[in-house]
């Protein structure tokens, strides 16, 4: 102990410089920046999400291509959006209390595809494609010239609306699927229905096998018969025979008609009179 002083004094003397280095690296530590970094990745593959813009007052960052971005966390809540694209948006009050990493899984909102014929493969352009949740609502658009469609804030557990006027209508469920090519099957028959001498047949019956479709020809022989499943139909008409005619590919059926024929019945008029 130094001479000449008590042992309290000899406490101050040691203790204050001590507390002032203790000051001093609790300083130096408070003077760190505190920061939060944000891992994101898509729900459904667990990829990385790049490119994602976070918003936190007035703080934007970008995530990195693995991911990751970091954000200024002194400031406790944090609200924090998270917008990318092809994904729902995340609005969040983050607490980070004392964590330095908060891992968000992004739900993938965006469906593309194309639209192909089934038998014959060309693009099918002008079609409607919706995707619609449990309340019966959702984003829809309409195929282009090259049959592709982009639907972009697709609600979860959603079903995908496919109609067009000669493949009548498809629909399905989505699950996890951010892309869906779909092979439609054309289910519209057209023709003309003549006579023998190419005259137009007006009024005759067109219908598959079935009967679940069945349409008249107008004035010039034309029809058009909607839901035909069938790879056959059944063609008939007042005064001639009926015909089954195969639907080819191109959906394009064109049959002529023969008059029916009547046969006569001959009798002796002896066996035709009375006994």
């Amino acid at each position: 102990m130094a001479a000449g002083l008590s042992w309290p004094a000899s406490i101050a003397l040691f203790g204050v410089p001590l507390l002032l280095v203790l000051a001093t690296i609790v300083t130096q530590r408070s003077a760190v920046p505190a920061v939060l970094t944000v891992e994101l990745t898509d729900r459904f593959s667990g990829a990385p999400v790049g490119g994602a813009e976070i918003a936190s007052g007035a703080e934007t960052v970008v995530s990195d291509p693995a991911g990751l971005a970091t954000l200024d966390s002194a400031v406790s809540p944090l609200r924090v959006e998270i917008r990318a694209d092809g994904y729902e948006a995340v609005v969040a009050e983050v607490n980070p209390a004392g964590a330095t990493r908060w891992p968000v899984a992004l739900r993938p909102a965006s469906l593309a595809g194309a639209l192909l014929d089934e038998q014959t493969n060309p693009p099918i352009a002008g079609v409607r494609v919706a995707a619609l949740g449990t309340d019966g609502t959702g984003p829809e658009t309409t195929s282009g010239a090259d049959g592709t469609y982009r639907l972009d804030g697709v609600p979860a557990d959603a079903r995908l609306v496919v109609e067009a006027s000669d493949y009548g209508a498809v629909e399905q469920p989505l699950g996890q699927q951010t892309r869906l090519d779909m092979a439609l099957k054309r289910s519209v028959v057209t023709g003309l229905v003549q006579d023998a001498t190419g005259s137009p047949i007006e009024g005759a019956r067109v219908s598959v096998a079935d009967g679940s479709a069945t349409t008249l020809t107008g004035p010039d022989g034309s029809y058009r018969l909607l839901g035909a499943s069938s790879p056959e139909l059944l063609i008939a008409a007042s005064g001639y025979g009926e015909i089954t005619a195969s639907v080819p590919p191109t959906g394009q059926v064109n049959v002529s008609l023969e008059p029916e024929r009547i046969r006569a019945i001959y009798a002796n008029i002896g066996v035709l009179g009375d006994p």
